[in-house]
């Protein structure tokens, strides 16, 4: 595919995959207005990065690892603003059923720290361990012995 019509099936592409983008948004944001400055800066590092996609790769998967990358990059910067330590509090989400199963599983992954969410997320849209190792850059049997300590460390949460 030339430069030219990358270029313009790129929007298509991004609306193709607004989910992923919005699922990781979700998982990495407290604030509807952090998640709408997250998805941003992802379209925009997709935008920036798309010259060097060589679609060697699902499109899916290269954009899973750019918005990951930019997802935890911003949470790094984020950290390093802030030189004195202060308490985070969960803005309530009235929305919420307690009792739905589905809401306990994604509140206990908000419990986990960044890589251990990425892997799972990748795990529940059905990522294979090769295409995980190829987006996290790490080891396909490092992967599955992380997944089952997740899958325990969640019943443990969950419980």
């Amino acid at each position: 595919m030339k430069s030219d019509e990358k270029n313009i099936r790129f929007p298509e592409l991004i609306d193709e995959n607004k989910g992923l983008i919005l699922k990781i948004c979700l998982f990495y944001t407290k604030t509807e207005a952090d998640r709408e400055d997250l998805f941003q800066d992802i379209v925009l590092q997709a935008w920036k990065s798309f010259p060097g996609f060589r679609q060697e790769s699902k499109f899916s998967t290269w954009l899973y690892k750019v918005a990951l990358n930019t997802a935890l990059s911003l949470r790094r910067k984020q950290k390093r603003l802030f030189d004195e330590p202060y308490p985070e509090i969960p803005v309530p989400d009235f929305h919420q059923n307690e009792n739905d199963p589905t809401e306990k599983m994604y509140a206990a992954i908000q419990e986990l720290n960044e890589i251990e969410k990425s892997i799972v997320l990748l795990y529940l849209d059905a990522y294979s361990y090769e295409e995980m190792e190829n987006i996290l850059g790490i080891p396909n049997g490092n992967l599955r012995v992380k997944m089952t300590r997740i899958k325990q460390k969640l019943k443990t949460i969950i419980k």
